[in-house]
């Protein structure tokens, strides 16, 4: 498999529409109900939501690449994706959902935060692993590199 060629792999997150309250370690004052996870602006401090299922983390493997997407509402105060990685996503303004091109290259844990005066949910996360060896060519030629394309 090449950089053509890399394949999408299964959603690791469980539970990712909010369905029930399961298969999430949720900080503080975190709800899930009514089909997403959302705060009110009463906690403390920064909370934080992760994935598991059966008490096991939902871990990246190390040097590999994955997809991440999600949906939010907020009204108030600041969401973020984060990762051992360094990776980090905050989303301090409006309405919308994300998607991002992650690289996990140091640790294996994700995870959501949100500070002390976000107001708002989170839904439909998914992340999927990018599998085979995307950005390394094989059997090409550096002669022949200039003309090619993807």
């Amino acid at each position: 498999t090449d950089m053509a060629n890399a394949a999408i792999g299964s959603d690791i997150v469980t539970n990712g529409g909010f369905d029930a309250d399961n298969s999430w370690t949720k900080s503080g004052t975190w709800t899930i109900g009514s089909g997403v996870a959302s705060l009110d602006g009463s906690q403390p401090s920064w909370e934080a939501l992760q994935n598991n299922a059966d008490g096991a983390s939902r871990d990246f493997d190390i040097n590999t690449a994955h997809r991440v997407k999600y949906t939010y509402t907020r009204s108030a105060g600041a969401v973020q994706y984060k990762d051992a990685g360094g990776q980090i996503t905050v989303h301090s303004s409006g309405t919308g959902g994300s998607e991002d091109l992650v690289h996990v290259s140091g640790g294996t844990y994700w995870y959501f935060t949100a500070n002390s005066t976000f107001v708002g949910t989170l839904d439909n996360i998914e992340i999927y692993p990018i599998n085979g060896y995307s950005g390394i060519m094989t059997n090409m030629a550096l002669t022949d590199y200039t003309g090619d394309t993807i």
